[in-house]
């Protein structure tokens, strides 16, 4: 009987042994679980931090694309404007020329140029001028 309780001893101790082995290995394991619960909460956070920069920036960009392209019309209104308005105004000088008296013409033009263009020829040159 002294083996049996020898033997029983042992098995005991075993038995306490590797439940204290489990026991360590279960810590071991909800130690681990724990820290990826929280490095996956950080990387939660750390993504939604970075999906909303990306909207702002997303939402910026589209913002600055609409007023780019609003500066873009506006300045190519502008620009037509203008050049329409430069048309005209040279239109209603080489007028005033046409206007004057025929012998002063004559004589004024000739000291300037002496090439004899005729004013729809000055026209279209002045507008291919501009149009360039």
């Amino acid at each position: 009987m002294t083996i049996l309780s020898a033997k029983s001893g042992t098995i005991g101790n075993d038995i306490s042994s590797i439940g204290a082995f489990r026991q360590s290995e279960n810590s071991k394991h909800e130690e681990k679980i724990k820290s990826l619960e929280i490095e996956q909460t950080s990387l939660i956070k750390e993504l939604n931090r970075l999906r909303q920069s990306y909207d702002e920036v997303k939402s910026d960009s589209i913002a600055k694309t609409r007023q780019i392209q609003l500066l873009r019309d506006f300045y190519t209104e502008q620009y037509e404007v203008s050049k329409h308005e430069q048309i005209e105004y040279f239109t209603r000088i080489l007028n005033l020329f046409q206007d004057l008296p025929d012998s002063n013409r004559n004589k004024n033009f000739h000291r300037q140029n002496s090439s004899s263009l005729l004013l729809d020829d000055i026209r279209n040159d002045l507008d291919q001028r501009i149009n360039s």
